[in-house]
């Protein structure tokens, strides 16, 4: 599908128009959510809102939406949502919790990452959100875990006395 584009004396006479703005010096406007480019946020798969649609065994299109590519389903909010940088690695950093980085194919997903400009940006906040949340149970588990290979192969026997 192709995005419509209007003029000013158009855009008078629309009653919704919803602004997609892709990151390039202008803004396109669309009456039509389905014509939308839209971004997975798991794997940054760029496509149309309508490829993204799941349809039903009845025929009716699913309030859920799943990515073409990595198969990852998600809400309409999620997908649509336009985000900045920061706000992106916000959202992340969130799901993260929920199995973001288990989910993601990382490379594929840094490529797109870099290809869209924002790579330095989303780091910088993801730093500084992980840096602010503090130590979690896996860094705290992978700490002793080192710890308890050094001395072991110190030739000492961590397992002593416990």
């Amino acid at each position: 599908m192709r995005t419509k584009k209007l003029t000013v004396s158009q855009l008078k006479n629309q009653r919704e128009l919803t602004p997609i703005i892709d990151n390039k010096p202008h803004v396109t406007f669309t009456t039509d959510m389905t014509s939308s480019l839209v971004l997975c946020p798991f794997c940054l798969h760029a496509g149309y809102l309508a490829a993204f649609e799941t349809t039903l065994k009845s025929g009716k299109t699913s309030k859920k939406y799943t990515c073409p590519e990595c198969k990852q389903s998600m809400r309409q909010e999620s997908l649509t949502k336009n985000m900045t940088a920061e706000e992106y690695a916000s959202w992340v950093f969130i799901y993260a919790s929920y199995g973001f980085w288990r989910i993601v194919k990382y490379d594929t997903w840094k490529k797109r990452l870099n290809e869209l400009g924002i790579a330095r940006e989303f780091w910088d906040k993801y730093k500084a959100l992980k840096a602010a949340a503090g130590p979690t149970y896996s860094d705290y588990m992978n700490q002793a875990g080192q710890e308890y290979a050094d001395a072991w192969n110190r030739g000492e026997n961590p397992g002593e006395g416990r």
